[in-house]
C-alpha cells in the first residue's frame, strides 16, 4: 500500500513513517503541506494521513481542496491531530476526512485505521457498499439511517461523499462524515 504522510513535525514524520514502512508499506513523507498535493498527483497513494495543524495551509483546508479534485476525491484521508474535542472531529469528517485520530496513539492504532480505511476502498471498487446504503449514477452514496431516542424516531436520506463512516451504537444508527 501507498501512503502519503503530511506532517510536518519531523520526529512524528520519521516515526509514522517507519511504522508505516515496517508494516510492509511504502511510505511517503511529506514536510511541507504545499507540496503534498504535487506529491499525491505524481505518486497517487492508497491512503493518505494528514496532521491537521500545519503551517502554510490549515489540515481541513487542505482536506476540502483534496475532496474538490476529481484526481484525489477518492483517496481515503486519514486526520491525526492532538485535538480531541467533538467539535473538531466532527469539522474534520465533514470537510472530508475518513478517519479521525488523536495523538498519541499507538502504531497498531494507526495500522488498523490503515488496514480500515484499504478495505472500505477495496469494498467500494468492487461495489460492495456497508449495509443500509446505496450508489446513484453519480459516485456517491446515499445512507439511510435511523435516529431513535426516548422521545422521538425519524429517518432521513443524506447524499454525502462515496466514502462514510458509519458507526452502530446498539440499537441507533449514527452517520457520521
Amino acid at each position: 500500500m501507498r501512503v502519503v504522510l503530511v506532517e510536518d513535525e519531523p520526529l512524528h514524520q520519521k516515526l509514522f513513517a517507519a511504522w508505516i514502512e515496517r508494516a510492509g508499506h511504502q511510505a511517503i513523507a511529506v514536510l511541507d503541506p504545499r507540496q503534498a498535493e504535487l506529491v499525491m498527483l505524481q505518486h497517487p497513494p492508497d491512503i493518505a494521513i494528514i496532521d491537521l495543524h500545519l503551517p502554510h495551509i490549515d489540515g481541513l483546508k487542505l482536506i476540502a481542496l483534496w475532496r474538490r479534485r476529481r484526481e484525489l476525491s477518492a483517496v481515503p484521508i486519514i486526520a491525526v491531530t492532538v485535538l480531541t474535542d467533538d467539535y473538531d472531529e466532527r469539522s474534520c469528517l465533514l470537510a472530508g476526512a475518513d478517519m479521525y485520530v488523536t495523538k498519541p496513539f499507538s502504531r497498531a492504532e494507526l495500522l488498523a485505521h490503515m488496514q480500515q480505511a484499504a478495505n472500505r476502498t477495496r469494498n467500494n471498487r468492487q461495489g460492495r457498499d456497508r449495509p443500509g446504503t446505496d450508489r446513484n449514477s453519480c459516485g456517491s452514496t446515499r445512507v439511510l439511517f435511523s435516529v431513535r431516542t426516548a422521545c422521538f424516531c425519524s429517518s432521513l436520506q443524506i447524499r454525502v461523499p462515496t466514502y462514510c463512516r458509519l458507526i452502530d451504537q446498539g440499537e441507533e444508527s449514527v452517520f457520521f462524515g
